[in-house]
């Protein structure tokens, strides 16, 4: 049983993307959750992730609520989850 856990890298743009999110607790909450689970194994079937596809393929996302959604990319050699987005997935 591997218990190596994966770092947590943020891009700019999450971080930017974190600032709005930390005015809403309930995002917050299920963010923090999502993020635990990922630094466990990003690859466990323990959340409803889809793995995105063309041009976005190496990408998996997770939906926060109904219009937010965290996008993120493993980096195996690393052992490092890279959060892209997680924020305004519908405009």
């Amino acid at each position: 049983m591997n218990l190596e856990r994966y770092e947590i890298e943020w891009t700019r743009q999450a971080i930017k993307d974190l600032k709005l999110l930390s005015q809403k607790p309930a995002l917050l909450k299920n963010l923090e959750r999502f993020l635990e689970l990922i630094s466990e194994n990003p690859y466990r079937y323990q959340f409803p992730f889809e793995a995105l596809m063309n041009d976005l393929q190496g990408t998996f996302s997770v939906r926060l609520n109904i219009q937010h959604r965290l996008w993120y990319t493993i980096e195996e050699e690393s052992k490092t989850v890279v959060i892209l987005r997680i924020w305004g997935h519908y405009g």
